[in-house]
């Protein structure tokens, strides 16, 4: 089964910002017939502030945020860590990559 879209938010590993990307943990090509892009994009992340392209599995969840193993979450609250966080228009980006199917 091919899981939903889910909102996640990414430290980037080069400059160490955070932003929100979507991520699909799951993709069954028997049932989906998506391409190479999509999946692609489906697995990774590029970091709106330096161009950095990461991909998920390289990555592990800490505090609900993405980054490498070994980097700590600042402990800043909610407030501060929106401040931070760059937002990019995730509906945007899954119009764009759908319009490529």
């Amino acid at each position: 089964m091919t899981m939903p879209i889910e909102d996640v938010t990414v430290k980037c590993p080069e400059c160490h910002k955070k932003y929100l990307d979507w991520y699909r943990g799951s993709v069954n090509l028997d049932l989906d017939d998506f391409d190479e892009e999509y999946i692609d994009k489906c697995s990774s992340a590029v970091c709106p502030h330096c161009g950095h392209k990461v991909y998920f599995n390289t990555l592990v969840v800490k505090k609900g945020v993405f980054q490498l193993k070994g980097e700590g979450v600042d402990e800043e609250s909610d407030d501060e860590m929106d401040d931070e966080i760059s937002d990019i228009d995730l509906e945007f980006r899954f119009e764009i990559d759908c319009d490529d199917l």
